[in-house]
């Protein structure tokens, strides 16, 4: 028989296809392939959005403490709601929503407020809004995309309002208070918070996106009677109390937030009064190697000046002064009265004079100099000139 014309072929024994259990088995191999596969890749995202949350968190906070420093207030939130297509995206908004408080952080009789928007990168970079001049921040790599967190959601920036001028600024003044899952503060001196960053997480309830939308609405459920007492709707219902806890994907106490904040114990008699100007509100004594100053400004220890201006100067009293010009200024009567003769000290207002030479004439003083690469600093009456290196480490 013509097997090729009647439409069959030979089939070696050997020759043959999967059975329905080794196919099973093939499958079943494939099948672990994969969501090992799908399991690796998603717990590579999800720590790749992670440390990129971080790094935001973490350069957007160094940001916002340089402007501090620099301008010697905070910036003000930018319009959450605004997009790239916006006029006023990543710019300051001190108009921005509001919250009210029951902490009156400045004595006024008012409720301090706080401000919630944006992280203002613009502001940060640029003030004035002028790019030919560089007068913002310029420590911190600040951008666009360093103000989202690893789920392209823009991070939430509250802060103090009085905190976001120099004319109210005082660094005892901040209201947000930071507490953990059981409602208890993480602040030595609760409700006391500078700023605060927040990410809202991979499900970015309160969140917004890059153009503004509501990712996440702020509502959940109520919170059954139990230790756990907050969850992460604390960091977007628009208060002034944030939430600060341990990580928990049980829906109803649902925390995947992650928080950047900032407080600060310095005492509040230290204020910037200006750009570059800080000073001292105390009405007492201030002491510096010293708790028990008994001056307006008491220094128990040396102090190194280039130029130091007074008034006067007196004993270790306080009594015995000398108005500054004596020495400083031309007065008769702290020259010496004749040729030859030095001033080897200064008291109660007048010189003692000693001779030093005879005749100017014939007989000069002896020059004295400092060593090289010294200059004079000083003059004793009893070891003579004063020198030290020059120019000063």
């Amino acid at each position: 028989m013509d097997y090729k014309k009647t439409g069959y072929a030979i089939k070696d024994k050997n020759d043959r296809g999967f059975s329905l259990v080794e196919l099973a088995v093939a499958l079943g191999v494939f099948s672990t392939i994969m969501v090992t596969t799908l399991v690796g890749i998603r717990v590579y995202t999800d720590n790749t959005a992670r440390d990129f949350t971080r790094e935001s968190l973490v350069i957007s906070h160094a940001a916002i403490l340089e402007f501090q420093a620099r301008f010697g207030r905070y910036p003000c939130p930018a319009d959450i709601t605004l997009g790239p297509d916006d006029a006023g995206y990543g710019k300051e908004d001190c108009a921005a929503a509001m919250a009210n408080t029951g902490r009156d952080a400045d004595g006024d009789g008012n409720p301090d407020r706080l401000l919630i928007g944006a992280v203002p990168f613009l502001t940060l970079t640029d003030p004035d809004g002028d790019p030919g001049t560089i007068d913002g921040i310029q420590n911190s790599p600040i951008n666009a995309r360093k103000t989202f967190d690893g789920w392209n959601h823009k991070l939430t920036y509250a802060v103090t309002q009085s905190m976001t001028s120099i004319g109210t600024y005082n660094n005892g003044w901040g209201i947000i208070d930071i507490v953990d899952e059981h409602g208890t503060s993480v602040l030595e001196d609760p409700a006391t918070g500078h700023m605060i960053l927040v990410s809202h997480g991979e499900n970015g309830r309160g969140a917004r996106t890059e153009y503004g939308q509501l990712v996440g609405d702020c509502n959940g459920a109520a919170l059954p009677p139990g230790i756990i007492t907050k969850n992460e709707t604390e960091n977007c219902n628009g208060d002034v109390t944030f939430m600060s806890g341990l990580q928990n994907q049980q829906e109803i106490y649902k925390n995947d937030d992650r928080v950047q904040f900032l407080f600060s114990r310095i005492t509040v008699h230290w204020r910037y009064t200006g750009i570059d100007q800080v000073a001292n509100t105390n009405l007492g004594n201030v002491g510096f190697g010293t708790t028990t100053p008994t001056e307006r400004l008491n220094v128990n220890g040396d102090v190194l000046a280039k130029t130091v201006e007074a008034v006067s100067y007196c004993g270790n009293d306080g009594q015995d002064c000398m108005p500054s010009e004596v020495i400083a200024g031309n007065i008769p009567a702290m020259a010496c009265p004749k040729p030859g003769y030095a001033v080897i000290a200064i008291e109660n207002n007048e010189v003692t004079c000693k001779q030093v030479f005879s005749d100017p004439a014939t007989d000069p003083p002896d020059t004295v100099t400092c060593p090289d690469g010294q200059a004079v600093t000083g003059i004793s009456n009893i070891t003579g000139l004063i020198c030290s290196p020059w120019p000063p480490p």
